[in-house]
């Protein structure tokens, strides 16, 4: 993880539609947001700093330029509890049916779903645990970070697919191409994503922490 001082790998900053484009009314599911921390401070000794360049403007701009109309900015870990960022960016909205928001709670609500942001070691390692969870709805964050060499046949990538047939399993499509091991096209990652083309979310994520290879523009 990046700390204070360390590069970070940002989006392209000249984001172009996709080719088709996505149908009407899509969004990006999760996408982070920042701004400057003398007028929103992150938490104490955050996981790494705030990307001051990827302000909400920003994120509306890349959205209008690969046609994405609606949008949820998940509140960054960097900020804890403190959801003024968030608020500010949704109180700015004129239409304020084109974004939600997700914020971090305390230990002791109930009520939301689970997304689990693991690698996909932590997957085999706990799955009696994971494939008995019914009544809860699990979203696997990132792929799983599944990483993609060996193609769709490895045992972890088989038990993604498997535990997305369950009702209550979903997977966020985003940051395929930093678990790729290709420069372009990330053709390892759209093929599982095909896979479970049924039971996904997409997300832009964003700017993204010690990236492989820079984001699709397109």
């Amino acid at each position: 993880m990046a700390r204070a001082g360390e590069e970070i790998y940002e989006w392209d900053k000249q984001p172009r539609m996709p080719v088709p484009p996505p149908p009407p009314r899509s969004c990006d599911c999760q996408f982070h947001i920042y701004a400057s921390p003398q007028n929103f401070p992150p938490r104490p000794n955050p996981p790494y700093p705030p990307i001051e360049s990827a302000t909400f403007a920003q994120a509306q701009r890349m959205h209008r330029a690969i046609g994405f109309e609606r949008g949820v900015i998940v509140h960054s870990a960097i900020y804890g509890s403190d959801h003024r960022l968030l608020l500010h960016a949704l109180e700015s909205l004129d239409d304020r049916d084109r974004y939600r928001g997700i914020g971090i709670v305390d230990d002791g609500v109930s009520g939301w779903h689970a997304r689990l942001h693991v690698n996909g070691d932590d997957l085999l390692n706990n799955s009696d645990l994971l494939r008995s969870l019914k009544d809860v709805p699990m979203v696997i964050d990132h792929f799983g970070h599944v990483g993609f060499e060996g193609g769709m046949e490895r045992p972890v990538i088989r038990w993604v697919l498997d535990i997305l047939k369950q009702e209550n399993w979903w997977m966020m499509i985003s940051n395929g191409n930093r678990d790729s091991r290709m420069e372009v096209g990330w053709d390892d990652a759209s093929r599982m994503a095909d896979h479970s083309s049924k039971r996904r979310r997409n997300g832009s994520s964003g700017t993204a922490i010690g990236r492989t290879h820079s984001g699709p523009s397109e």
